[in-house]
């Protein structure tokens, strides 16, 4: 455990920088690499969304190289402060995440067959 909470608490330290257009290049970059290698779906778990970062950056690249995607809306709403891993402006508070988590479900979400976008929610 001691191994993942260190890599993880370097890591948040490194994207609490990220932006919108930092997400966009990393996930669109991504996903042409998934398509080379042959694979027609693929699903991200994120968490944090720091400096105006939202899942509707992370769609919008994916669906601009015809992937099908499976993104899974995490949330943390403990930050160091509290007592949780995330620098505190990393974190976001439970009616907004209950409030995105709709409007992203409301937005997106296709459940017809062989849909290219479906949304999820988990956790951290």
């Amino acid at each position: 455990a001691n191994e993942l909470f260190g890599w993880l608490t370097t890591l948040y330290d490194v994207w609490k920088f990220l932006t919108p257009s930092m997400l966009k290049a990393a996930c669109k970059a991504t996903a042409c690499e998934l398509i080379l290698s042959g694979c027609t779906l693929a699903t991200d778990h994120a968490y944090i969304w720091p400096n105006s970062c939202r899942l509707d950056d992370e769609i919008a690249a994916v669906m601009e190289t015809g992937l099908r995607f499976q993104p899974v809306r995490g949330s943390m709403s403990l930050g160091k402060s509290q007592g949780g891993l995330p620098p505190d402006e990393c974190v976001e508070k439970e009616d907004d995440i209950i409030k995105d988590s709709r409007r992203l479900i409301e937005t997106y979400h296709d459940s017809s067959k062989y849909a290219m976008l479906r949304i999820a929610l988990g956790p951290c």
